[in-house]
């Protein structure tokens, strides 16, 4: 499915061509998935495991690597939602590439349900995206407030440790107090 959408753009067979022999390891977080890519004759392989000679390696959670596929991956990269060692350009080239490359999902998915189902399906993933999207937007706000607000009844660092402090200087006097009172309790029973 990647080839056959790297074979309909120009520009992916062109990126493809200049990375040829090229390879990078791409890592999951969250899904312990490790696979690497690597490019030869206008071809992209993806072979699951990690690559001992790659030129690059990407790595993060799932939600970061997605986004790497859409409109701004150098956006990614920068906003750290994603890690990268190696060959920056490499591993910049091949993530031009895949967004070059990303096959149309309703498409593919008419292949098998038809187009009316596929176009069904995919405007309920867009909705549900969306929705998801305005969700998420107001759970950061409400939690904003929330820290904001709690911010001002929760003590600093400082004053945590200082509280700490007379704890344990009240505990350690009270400790003190007890041996001192069992002292004069056999100091008594001895006279």
């Amino acid at each position: 499915m990647l080839n056959r959408s790297l074979g309909q753009s120009s520009t992916a067979v062109a990126l493809c061509s200049a990375l040829d022999g090229r390879v990078i390891n791409l890592s999951v977080e969250g899904l312990a998935l490790d696979c690497y890519l690597s490019a030869a004759d206008e071809c992209l392989t993806i072979t699951p495991g990690r690559a001992d000679t790659a030129d690059a390696t990407i790595s993060g959670g799932i939600s970061g690597m997605l986004k790497l596929l859409g409109d701004d991956p150098a956006a990614v990269l920068k906003s750290g939602a994603v890690q990268l060692s190696g060959d920056i350009e490499i591993a910049t080239r091949f993530s031009e590439l895949l967004y070059q490359a990303r096959p149309d999902l309703e498409e593919e998915l008419s292949h098998w349900v038809g187009d009316a189902a596929a176009f069904r399906i995919g405007d309920f993933m867009r909705l549900f995206a969306d929705q998801s999207r305005k969700t998420r937007s107001v759970f950061e706000q409400q939690f904003g407030e929330f820290l904001h607000k709690g911010g001002e009844k929760t003590p600093t660092r400082a004053e945590a440790e200082a509280f700490y402090e007379e704890v344990d200087e009240l505990s350690n006097a009270v400790a003190r107090a007890e041996a001192r009172l069992n002292q004069l309790k056999a100091e008594k029973r001895a006279k």
